[in-house]
């Protein structure tokens, strides 16, 4: 490479002396705004190049400056870029160099009134998989709902940044800032990380504005990596993965977001995507996604995802998983692994009948001192749900039952330490439907425990205050537990069938009524 003819400290002085361009050799610029220093650059002059693939940045047609000066305006910017890649015949500016940055394309960060959306736009429409790297600082983007987004990225892109605390994309106005949209099926391999996106949610007399979401990726889209990435302030969502297909996301911290923090929804349906190292803190208290009051922390609508380390505080509702899935594979599930829920001023879990299976494994929930609502979790469960390894610190209602229309079903509970909550589980299965099942102890601690309308269940292991068996409850056995007071059958409706209470140790000797055609019930080694 030839060695720089002439440095210039500014884009609009270097194009002002055009005149001295030669083929193959290298100018500089200091700065693309004079006194600025940022977008400095080095560029060799090809004249075989087309003008028609000028944009601005990474290849500079001399002869289309439109109004472009040595000063940051930006309808003079604006100006440039559109006349870029309007040329006819041959010879640009090359520049030396493959990562794409706003400030190539005369973008400024730090500027709340410097929109750099127009620069991020240009790379995007004139590079082919471009790699776009933030630098320390704050973007300043604007992009409208129902309109493009600020970046809409295509298929194998990366937008990189200096670190998820040291650079910033700030939404200047109402729409998402990293997006592939709606509409945008097939986009596939980009890659997002190291930067935080800053809604700039405001309210003035109630009245909300900056209504944008943090990242949208569309339905249909796939191969997708999002890493260390900070969001705040979002008014809608803070990241929403609409339908796509294997997506990988790790390390990610989410705060004061007026919708869902992370929402993973149906679409194509979304499959096979992971989750570890979340946190998402004071989110989902205003406007939900469409206006759906039940927003949360962590809104799930998906039949495949693996999630560990996960951190949900001061929250709506903890997490919510819904949403009517037809699933390729009966045998997926949500998988969270590592869950800490605290201070929810709703419900900490829900799910609801039309969801796909889910599995908590090694959870704490800490119920906030003002939270009025008595259910810790409440979960109707459409396929199969199972909570084991886990403190509740705090007295509350659990609450698990089965969908009555859904086929196979059932839930385990497994070494949940809860010694203030009442659990009540119920409606899982009816003689038509022999694969629901229920089953509950191995170190369960509760502080009583309700049975009711259960096809097929053991309780073993268990230690509580009282153990209620109510009406229509089939093919059971209650074994092995510490019942501080009395295990009591509840017949006054329905019947029991096939009942087995043995090896119990209980605080008083029960004394079941045998009315209401209870069948085969069967009592015996209770040890007061």
């Amino acid at each position: 490479m030839s060695e720089t003819v002439l440095t210039y400290p500014s884009m609009f002085s270097l194009l002002s002396d055009k005149s001295v361009f030669q083929d193959g050799k290298v100018y500089a610029t200091l700065s693309f705004y004079t006194g600025k220093n940022t977008g400095d650059g080095s560029y060799v002059y090809m004249s075989s190049v087309n003008k028609a693939t000028a944009n601005g940045g990474s290849i500079i047609d001399p002869d289309k400056m439109g109004t472009l000066t040595s000063t940051n305006v930006q309808t003079q910017l604006v100006d440039y870029l559109k006349k870029q890649g309007t040329g006819v015949g041959t010879g640009c500016l090359v520049r030396i160099g493959v990562e794409h940055t706003a400030e190539m394309y005369g973008g400024l960060p730090n500027i709340p009134t410097f929109d750099c959306t127009p620069c991020f736009k240009k790379i995007i429409a004139t590079i082919q998989a471009p790699v776009i790297r933030l630098l320390e600082g704050t973007y300043y983007v604007k992009s409208k709902v129902g309109k493009s987004p600020a970046i809409n990225m295509p298929n194998n892109s990366v937008v990189k940044g200096a670190g998820m605390y040291n650079s910033y994309l700030k939404n200047m106005d109402d729409a998402p800032i990293v997006s592939i949209p709606i509409g945008s099926y097939g986009t596939q391999y980009t890659t997002v990380q190291d930067f935080g996106v800053d809604g700039n949610r405001q309210r003035l007399g109630g009245v909300f504005y900056n209504e944008g979401e943090g990242i949208d990726f569309g339905k249909g889209s796939k191969n997708h990596i999002i890493k260390n990435i900070h969001i705040k302030e979002t008014n809608g969502e803070a990241i929403d993965i609409d339908g796509s297909e294997d997506v990988y996301i790790d390390n990610m911290y989410i705060e004061n977001c007026s919708g869902n923090g992370l929402h993973i929804s149906d679409g194509q349906p979304p499959r096979y995507c992971n989750v570890s190292n979340v946190t998402v803190i004071n989110c989902a208290h205003g406007r939900g996604r469409s206006g759906d009051a039940r927003s949360a922390g962590v809104l799930l609508r998906v039949s495949s995802l693996n999630v560990t380390n996960l951190i949900i505080k001061d929250c709506w509702i903890g997490i919510l998983q819904n949403g009517t899935l037809v699933s390729k594979d009966k045998k997926e599930h949500t998988n969270i692994t590592n869950l800490h829920i605290s201070g929810s001023a709703n419900q900490d879990i829900v799910v609801t009948a039309d969801a796909s299976g889910m599995n908590i494994t090694n959870f704490i929930i800490k119920r906030a001192a003002t939270n009025v609502y008595p259910t810790t979790i409440k979960a109707d469960i459409g396929k199969s749900f199972m909570l084991s390894n886990g403190d509740i610190e705090a007295a509350a209602h659990i609450y698990i039952a089965g969908n009555a229309t859904s086929g196979r079903r059932g839930a385990t509970l497994n070494n949940i330490i809860a010694p203030s909550c009442t659990i009540e589980v119920r409606s899982f299965g009816r003689g038509a439907e022999p694969w629901s099942y229920v089953s509950i102890g191995n170190g369960c601690v509760f502080s009583n425990m309700t049975l009711s309308a259960l096809y097929g269940f053991k309780v073993s292991g268990v230690t509580c205050d009282n153990i209620n068996l109510a009406g229509q409850s089939l093919n059971g056995i209650i074994s092995g537990n510490i019942v501080t007071q009395n295990i009591m059958t509840d017949t006054a409706v329905d019947a029991l069938r096939n009942i087995m209470i043995t090896n119990n140790r209980v605080g008083v000797a029960v004394a079941p009524v045998l009315v209401n055609n209870i069948y085969c019930l069967t009592i015996e080694n209770l040890v007061g």
